[in-house]
């Protein structure tokens, strides 16, 4: 018999030992890893339509989500850009929902101005310190925020919906909303 045959004969005997009876149409990876360079991420939560921007100068802007899944959230991405006076570096973060607002903050990254966006949309993808556990048909908030406010507007390229919406304010405690037709663009990844 062929060496590589009877090694994934063998192979396949083990894992259906383990996992109990294989569906052969469905590819299996014994061994090895699909990544070699790092993590893999899995995209879990998103909203991706584009018709404009919506922007505020107040140093908060929120954007709501209702969990599709449940999962631990590693890692953001966002939709921005500042304008090229600005010179604020920017928290982006996940927060928790309290009666259709932003609660309190779960997990966050400091940006440095240098790396948000300036003058154009663009994707701003950034990894949480540490994983945030999210529960699905849960709401939370992707937030970003000015570490140093000032009168400078930051951009948020959205789309049209209805089922979510956005929120903005000066100080993190007190939101209005900033749209009620429109979602801003963000991406939720989980560590595969």
């Amino acid at each position: 018999m062929n060496k590589l045959l009877l090694i994934l004969l063998l192979g396949l005997a083990q894992v259906q030992a383990q996992f109990g009876v294989l569906d052969l149409a469905d590819p299996v990876f014994i061994a090895g890893t699909v990544n070699e360079g790092g993590p893999s991420y899995v995209l879990k939560d998103y909203f991706d339509g584009y018709d404009g921007v919506t922007g505020s100068t107040q140093a908060y802007i929120a954007n709501k989500f209702t969990a599709a899944y449940t999962y631990d959230l590693e890692r953001l991405s966002v939709y921005i850009y500042r304008n090229v006076a600005d010179t604020s570096d920017y928290y982006i973060a996940i927060w928790s929902d309290s009666a259709g607002s932003p609660g309190t903050s779960l997990g966050s990254v400091l940006v440095s101005n240098a790396n948000v966006p300036a003058s154009s949309a663009a994707w701003l993808e950034v990894d949480l310190s540490s994983a945030v556990s999210i529960s699905s048909g849960t709401s939370y908030w992707v937030v970003t925020q000015k570490a140093t406010p000032n009168s400078s507007t930051l951009n948020w390229g959205r789309g049209n919906t209805t089922v979510e919406h956005m929120k903005h304010s000066t100080d993190g405690s007190s939101w209005t909303d900033l749209t009620t037709t429109r979602a801003g663009n963000y991406k939720a990844y989980a560590l595969e």
